[in-house]
């Protein structure tokens, strides 16, 4: 199972009829469970080989330090 975060709740202004983005009660109410699709996600997969060895670029982070600095930053950020 994956985990698919959608976008922001919009609710429109009771006098002006303009939309706004609302925040729900809570973040977990953004997330939705869907079925993994199988192949999907390798095409997405990057392979740096080609920058490292001809260009000498290396990544700052690695996959798993960069996911808990993403989510420690948008915890901190939205106070969640």
């Amino acid at each position: 199972m994956k985990i698919l975060v959608t976008g922001e709740a919009k609710a429109t202004h009771p006098k002006s009829g303009e939309a706004k983005a609302t925040h729900p009660k809570s973040y977990k109410e953004l997330i939705t469970f869907v079925e993994d699709r199988a192949g999907h996600d390798r095409r997405y997969a990057i392979d740096a080989t080609k920058l490292e060895t001809q260009l000498g670029w290396k990544a700052d982070e690695d996959f798993d330090s960069g996911i808990v600095k993403s989510a420690e930053w948008y915890l901190k950020k939205y106070k969640a």
